[in-house]
């Protein structure tokens, strides 16, 4: 049974990439999801909520194959556009679409409270 964990262990390792992403430090950053559109200003907190998502999730992607969900949320600067959706995350880079496991609570900062 360790051997066995230990293999998957290894293969996952080897089927995941790490991938530089970073937010332009002074752009807003656009939030759209379906009942919503709001920006997400340079130096507030949740700029820095997304900006600290990205450093802590620079590796465990993969290449993504199937078609991009139409829904969730998508973040955009100009420089990064990610779509999280339900417990996962893409993003396209270097003429790529990577995608990673998510938990939902990692980015409900994201949601826009009604009337705000």
């Amino acid at each position: 049974m360790r051997k066995l964990m230990l293999t998957s262990l290894l293969i996952l390792a080897a089927c995941s990439a790490r991938l530089e992403l970073s937010l332009s430090p002074d752009t807003p950053v656009s939030v759209r999801d379906s009942t919503s559109v709001h920006e997400i200003q340079p130096g507030t907190p949740d700029h820095q909520a997304l900006q600290n998502w990205i450093s802590r999730n620079q590796t465990g992607w993969s290449k993504h194959y199937a078609t991009p969900p139409s829904g969730g949320i998508l973040v955009s600067d100009g420089n990064i556009a990610l779509r999280f959706f339900g417990n996962g995350v893409l993003v396209h880079r270097d003429g790529q679409l990577w995608g990673k496991s998510v938990q939902e609570s990692e980015y409900n900062f994201l949601r826009k409270a009604p009337g705000t």
